[in-house]
């Protein structure tokens, strides 16, 4: 017993000094970019994917507006710099503004200010997959103007689809949200392939024998009464908002594609209707194409305009 004690405190202790020395770097990192423009506003967000959303984000909201970007690893770097600067007494943290990701663990027990945006979605994600997007890319790089008929089908189709991709991933979704919270720490990254999470065609989903521990491989794995505690209130989240946006990204990247394809072949399923061969659809439905098309949620405009 005394052995596995040892070891466990050896485990602690080694955590403990790699989050400090980590902290110190992070912190020097970031005091390196203020002392270079202490003048103004910094940026902070969890990844460089992020940074493209929001760029186009303020962009639409106040073109006007001078800032420098800090990029972090993850959330929780993001939420270690937060931590140091609101402890930091020599001013390195003002004029810093802060972009979080909602997820499943919202702002962690920190108490948000007025130097936080967080998102009310899952993640920057959901607010590229919807229907709106999708209308503007019918309209536009699909070609599909003066066809209202057309569009409407293939909304409804989409509608349709995701929900049944939804369906696909509760699953997956549900032992993240488990693991986040009851602080269950995750030792691998999520995938980001479809392939193993389900077979995305326009108009059929399959699931993936995906197994659910090799997929989400956390330090331990929770308890049956665990899960079931966490059951119903799951239940009741909206999905398309709550679960988590890099699915669902991956789902619509990928449905976007067979819909082109269709758009251009010589004997389409879903534009038939429509004059073949002297328009084709060229744009390339990537993470920056939806960006473009994305509209930032209201508290978005309301935060940037509080920004002093």
């Amino acid at each position: 017993m005394n052995d596995v004690h040892q070891i466990e405190g050896d485990v602690y202790l080694a955590r403990t000094k790699e989050s400090l020395s980590a902290s110190a770097v992070l912190k020097t990192q970031f005091a390196l970019l203020k002392s270079a423009c202490s003048t103004v506003k910094i940026f902070a967000y969890e990844g460089v994917s992020d940074k493209d959303v929001y760029y186009h984000w303020i962009k639409m909201v106040n073109d006007l507006l001078v800032y420098e970007t800090f990029i972090c690893k993850n959330k929780p770097q993001l939420l270690q710099l937060f931590d140091l600067l609101l402890r930091d007494k020599t001013g390195l943290g003002d004029g810093v503004y802060f972009f979080v990701d909602r997820d499943f663990d919202d702002f962690l027990d920190r108490e948000l200010s007025g130097k936080v945006f967080l998102t009310d979605k899952y993640s920057v994600e959901n607010y590229l997959v919807n229907g709106e997007v999708l209308e503007d890319l019918l309209r536009n790089e699909l070609h599909c103007h003066g066809a209202p008929v057309v569009r409407k089908t293939l909304s409804e189709l989409f509608e349709k689809m995701y929900d049944e991709f939804l369906e696909v991933t509760a699953e997956i979704n549900f032992r993240i949200y488990v693991a986040r919270k009851l602080g269950i720490r995750q030792i691998r990254d999520i995938p980001l392939k479809l392939a193993l999470l389900a077979d995305v065609h326009l108009d059929s989903i399959d699931p993936a024998n995906v197994v659910h521990s090799e997929f989400v491989v956390l330090e331990r794995e929770p308890t049956e009464q665990e899960m079931d505690h966490f059951r119903n209130e799951f239940s009741l989240l909206d999905r398309r908002a709550r679960f988590r946006g890099k699915f669902g990204l991956l789902f619509f990247t990928k449905w976007l594609r067979e819909l082109k394809e269709d758009r251009n072949c010589d004997q389409p399923i879903y534009f038939r209707e429509l004059p073949q061969g002297e328009i084709r659809a060229t744009a390339s439905m990537s993470f920056e194409t939806l960006v473009g098309k994305s509209k930032p949620p209201v508290a978005f405009f309301e935060f940037l305009a509080s920004v002093v």
